[in-house]
């Protein structure tokens, strides 16, 4: 799944990345295409190693805490965003947002193998940005076939976006 989101870093200082949308994966990071991450004045490295293993490859990278804006002011302060310094090809993908469980984190920082990453999901919700740790996600069928048309909706479902009832399981 591939959507294109705004990822803005703190102090106005934004800039744009195309980022696969992984619902099975949970690290969010940034520097597998020829855009790295952007260093601001409120980043702060962690000084974890991290290690993410992809049926596809894997990305090696450092993890550093930075607030992170996703589209209609959700806001995330000390989010979690790792600096790939070495990632597989993905294309003309800049990295991934990972909207997966927050389980799958652990492992993934080398000298903290226990250690457990909030995710963007749940820091939004623990945050008190979002009502519920849920997401949803649209499609809206396209012409031509290349162009995607999709939503993410943080903390529930849209009404107007399904009929009937949702079961969670």
């Amino acid at each position: 799944m591939n959507l294109e989101r705004k990822i803005a870093a703190a102090n106005e200082l934004s800039y744009a990345d195309q980022l696969i949308v992984d619902t099975g994966s949970v690290n969010t990071w940034i520097g597998a295409g020829n855009k790295k991450y952007l260093e601001t004045p409120t980043c702060v490295n962690l000084n974890h190693p991290v290690q993410i293993r992809y049926r596809s490859g894997t990305m090696l990278g450092d993890e550093y805490s930075d607030t992170v804006t996703l589209g209609y002011g959700l806001v995330i302060p000390q989010q979690s965003i790792c600096n790939a310094s070495q990632a597989f090809k993905l294309f003309g993908i800049d990295g991934i947002l990972g909207l997966g469980p927050v389980g799958l984190t652990r492992g993934t920082l080398q000298n903290a193998q226990s250690t457990i990453i909030p995710t963007v999901t749940q820091n939004l919700y623990t945050q008190g940005a979002i009502p519920q740790e849920v997401i949803s996600i649209f499609f809206f069928p396209s012409v031509p076939s290349w162009v995607i048309y999709g939503e993410i909706t943080f903390g529930g479902t849209d009404p107007n976006r399904y009929t009937g009832e949702i079961a969670y399981t």
